[in-house]
């Protein structure tokens, strides 16, 4: 297997794993399947983006099932990381993808019931940023509780 390059960022005591140009080959395809599958997407006061959210779940699809792959193994990786044991039944329950336009946004939220949850950008700007909150702590705590399982961070 190859290396795996990736970094752990301790936040709010909630550690944050971000990758780099992960499947960079396959973007322009994925954004090309996700806006022929844009045609009944839900935007609201709490989503304002246009989103497939509670309409399909993205890792279900045979289009996607090399970025889900990837994706769970990273997931593996980072728990392992954080501390947590028995990973061989881990999977994503829930995956949905945004539209954005200039001035939308998405409220500060949680998910409720995820031992992880991430994002994957597909298309996105220099200036585009995303924030991270503290939230009332939810998480389902390590089997083997380690340094960076409850670290602080500050990105510089």
């Amino acid at each position: 297997m190859a290396t795996i390059n990736y970094k752990i960022h301790g936040l709010f005591p909630k550690p944050v794993y971000q990758v780099d140009n992960l499947l960079e080959d396959k973007l322009t395809y994925y954004e090309t399947v996700m806006k022929k599958n844009a045609m009944n997407l839900n935007r609201n006061d709490y989503h304002y983006v246009d989103s497939s959210y509670q309409i399909e779940n993205l890792h279900t699809k045979k289009e996607f099932v090399d970025l889900f792959n990837i994706i769970i193994i990273h997931s593996k990786e980072f728990l392992t990381q954080l501390g947590y044991d028995n990973l061989e039944n881990i999977k994503i329950l829930n995956s949905w993808f945004n539209i954005s336009k200039q001035n939308d946004y998405l409220q500060k939220h949680i998910h409720n019931g995820s031992l992880l949850s991430g994002a994957f950008y597909i298309k996105s700007d220099v200036n585009d940023v995303i924030n991270f909150y503290d939230q009332i702590d939810v998480t389902q705590f390590p089997e083997r509780a380690n340094p960076i399982s409850y670290s602080q961070y500050k990105l510089e």
